[in-house]
Order: structure tokens, then C-alpha cells, then sequence
């Protein structure tokens, strides 16, 4: 303001220099240009009479303003700083409960899977260990032997063998591990109201820290595995992912899925979910190896659940499917045994290494009470003979000998030869008539 006044003063000193003493006419230009340099003197003046006068409200005004401003911006800042500190402790302490959740979980159905197959009936248990695709695959190997196809010479045999052999196809298909997710759904995590930001960034250190153990196998056959991973105690869409893979491509298991499943009520998520908050203490304080903690807590759930009523539910439909797994390997087995013997003896027939050989088989053929056994082979011995084949040697001995069996067979009186059977055997195997 000092300066202000300085400047203005000089101005006017300027403006008043060299005005002289004597009067100057009015209409004169010097008197022009006298009363223009007392206006503008005057002017400075009242300018600075003006900024004396309204300098110091104005200051006084602005500084209130800026004192309010600064007032409202700094809580402002300090709120927003706050807020994003709250969200930074939510969101690391979440990370770090879901995993513990996910990991307790799938202790859990773990623990819970193994009960339930204990729980099992013996009869059923035994089921499990069957094997049908060895079985199969023997079964099949013999009746490739067959010179008649078996979907010619026993269709329902060759159908029922081959709705065995698309179910394992099924399974083959199957990559070697399928995982199927259980989501976690919307349940929001409980936030301590004394967590500090420190400790929810040291519960997410550990728990990135921590492997992943989020996973419970369910199926580990015929080199194929079915994984459930869980970000909680599987919900519905959960359950319902896994009870389809298993039903279609595992049937035999799908009662001790459908018995997981009730076992995993929300009363028992809601009992798993009560002990995650003490976990991820024990994760921040780093007191104690948090697996042993979690399988702990684990047992303990389990040991909440009635498995025995849970798996009685579900005893019906596992006796059912026992019964039909031992009555399909019986019917693979004896089928397998069937076609065996069945090639045997025609080997035996049209490829002897000695006529011994040939009379064993021609007496196992008449000697058998297999109806099916004895159509069989003369289905086989009657389509060598009649195949043209290839002309060559091995051929022609090989159809000479089939109709030695025919004509044998057939005057010994073996029903399934019939006369036209014998006369066309007559031609190739040179036996006498009669």
C-alpha cells in the first residue's frame, strides 16, 4: 500500500511541474492541457483516498473466504483418505477370509467323502473296486474271434456289450483332470470392528503366501479325476455341476454325491463359516501352522454331522446300483467264457494240430448242454465252409476241415445240422454218403 501512495504522489508531483505562475487564456491549448493535468492529479487522488479506504475490508473479506475454504477441504481430503483406507482393510481382509473359507471347505467335503464311503454297505463297497473296462475289453477281444459277428449270431449279447463300451468311451473322453467350480455366491465377509489396516494387510500377505488347497478329488478312476473346487461349502450350482458329470460318466458313485450334498446343509456352512474369523487371526498373529489349524477345524465340523442318517437317505439306490454293476460283470464274465470257448473249439475244428485235437473238440461240441454254445460254433463251422475265401492252400484246407466237423457233427446227430448242411459238406470233405 506504501508503494501504492509513493507512486501516486510522484504522478501528481509530475502532473503539477512546470504549470508556471502566470494565467493562461482558457480556450488556449496550454490551458487545455492545464486543466486535463489537475483532472488526472485529482483522479490519482481519489483513487488512492479509495484504495485506502476499501483495501483493508477486501483483505479482511478474502481471507475469510480462503480460512473457509481451507476448512472444508481439508476434512474433505482427510474423509477421502479414510474412506479409502477402510476400503484397502475390507478388501485384504476378504481376500484373506475367502481363502481360509475355501481351503476349510474343502477339508471339509474331504473329510465328509471318506465317511460317507465308509458308511456305504459292504455289498456296495465292493462295487466300487470292479473294474468293467478290463472286463470289457476281454469280452471283446473274444468275440472278434468269432467267424460270425456276434451282433449276427447274438444281438442281444452284441448290444448289451456294446452299451458297455460307449459308457467307457464316455469316460475316455473325459480329459485326464475335470474340475468342477463351486462359486461362492453374494455372502458378504464379517469385518472385525477393531481390525487395523496392518493387520488386514499382513492376513492378505499370508494368505497370498499360502498354496492354494482349495480342491477335494471325488473320482480318481480308469486314469480319469474329478476335482470339486470350492470357494465355499459347494452351493447349489456347485452340487448340481458335479452330480450331472458323475451321474452320466460314474453312475455307480452318484449315491455318495447325492448323500455330500445333503450332508453340506447351510447349517453346517453356517457352523464352517463361525470358525473362519479365528483362523485368519491365527494367519495375521503367525503363531501357529495355519494346515494344522485347518484341518483341525475341519474334524471338528465333520464331527457335527450325522453321516450314518445322512447315508441311509441314499442305501436304496446304492444297493441297486451294486446289484446291477455285479450283474453286469457276471453277464461279461460268462459271456466272455462263452465266446471263448466258442472260438476255441472252432479253432480247434478247422485248425487241429493232430486228429486228436479234432476229436476232443468234436466231443466238447456234442457233449456240451450250452444250446447257445453248440449253435454258435456250427453258425461258425457252416459260414467257413461256404466262404468262398481266398484260393489258396490254407483256405482250402481250412474249409475242407469245417466240413469234416459239419458232416461229423451232423450224423452224430447234433440237431443244429441240418440235411442241406450235409449234402453241401459232402463236396468238400470226399466223406462217404449214408
Amino acid at each position: 500500500m506504501l508503494l501504492a501512495l509513493v507512486g501516486v504522489w510522484l504522478l501528481t508531483c509530475l502532473l503539477f511541474a512546470g504549470r508556471g505562475r502566470g494565467t493562461v487564456p482558457a480556450g488556449s491549448a496550454a490551458g487545455r492541457l492545464r486543466r486535463m493535468r489537475y483532472g488526472l492529479a485529482r483522479g490519482l487522488n481519489w483513487v488512492a483516498k479509495a484504495y485506502g479506504r476499501w483495501v483493508g475490508p477486501v483483505a479482511a473479506t478474502v481471507a475469510t473466504v480462503a480460512s473457509f475454504t481451507f476448512l472444508t477441504t481439508v476434512p474433505s481430503a482427510l474423509g477421502t483418505q479414510l474412506r479409502l483406507q477402510a476400503v484397502a482393510r475390507t478388501d485384504d481382509y476378504t481376500f484373506a477370509a475367502e481363502k481360509i473359507e475355501a481351503d476349510l471347505a474343502a477339508q471339509v467335503v474331504s473329510e465328509l467323502y471318506g465317511q460317507i464311503k465308509e458308511e456305504m454297505p459292504p455289498d456296495y463297497q465292493q462295487a466300487l473296486t470292479i473294474r468293467l473296462p478290463a472286463q470289457v475289453v476281454r469280452t471283446r477281444q473274444q468275440a472278434d474271434r468269432l467267424v460270425v459277428p456276434l451282433k449276427e449270431s447274438d444281438p442281444a449279447a452284441a448290444r448289451r456289450l456294446a452299451r458297455e463300451e460307449s459308457r467307457i468311451q464316455q469316460v475316455r473322453d473325459l480329459p485326464d483332470r475335470s474340475v468342477v467350480d463351486a462359486p461362492r455366491g453374494s455372502d458378504p465377509v464379517d469385518i472385525p470392528t477393531d481390525l487395523t489396516a496392518g493387520q488386514a494387510a499382513a492376513a492378505r500377505e499370508q494368505a497370498e503366501a499360502k498354496p492354494p488347497d482349495n480342491h477335494a478329488e471325488i473320482i480318481n478312476d480308469s486314469g480319469k479325476e474329478i476335482l470339486l473346487q470350492l470357494e465355499k461349502v459347494a452351493s447349489e450350482p456347485g452340487w448340481s455341476g458335479l452330480q450331472d458329470l458323475v451321474g452320466s460318466r460314474f453312475p455307480l458313485a452318484a449315491p455318495m454325491i447325492d448323500a455330500l450334498a445333503d450332508a453340506c446343509d447351510k447349517q453346517l456352512q453356517e457352523v464352517l463359516r463361525r470358525k473362519v474369523p479365528a483362523l485368519v487371526q491365527q494367519l495375521m498373529d503367525k503363531t501357529t501352522d495355519i494346515r494344522s489349524s485347518i484341518a483341525a477345524a475341519a474334524k471338528d465340523i465333520v464331527a457335527s454331522v450325522d453321516v450314518p442318517r445322512v447315508v441311509g437317505d441314499h442305501v436304496t439306490d446304492a444297493a441297486r446300483l451294486a446289484a446291477d454293476r455285479q450283474a453286469t460283470l457276471a453277464y461279461l464274465d460268462g459271456l466272455e467264457d462263452r465266446l471263448k470257448r466258442r472260438a476255441d473249439i472252432v479253432d480247434g475244428l478247422i485248425r487241429p494240430t493232430d486228429d486228436a485235437e479234432f476229436g476232443r473238440n468234436l466231443n466238447r461240441v456234442l457233449g456240451s448242454s450250452d444250446k447257445p454254445l453248440q449253435t454258435g460254433v456250427v453258425d461258425d463251422l457252416r459260414r467257413t465252409m461256404l466262404n468262398p475265401g481266398s484260393p489258396n492252400r490254407n483256405a482250402t484246407i481250412v474249409k475242407h476241415n469245417a466240413a469234416v466237423a459239419i458232416h461229423s457233427l451232423g450224423v452224430r446227430g447234433l440237431p443244429m445240422i441240418t440235411k442241406a448242411d450235409i449234402r453241401a459238406a459232402l463236396p468238400l470233405c470226399g466223406c462217404p454218403r449214408g
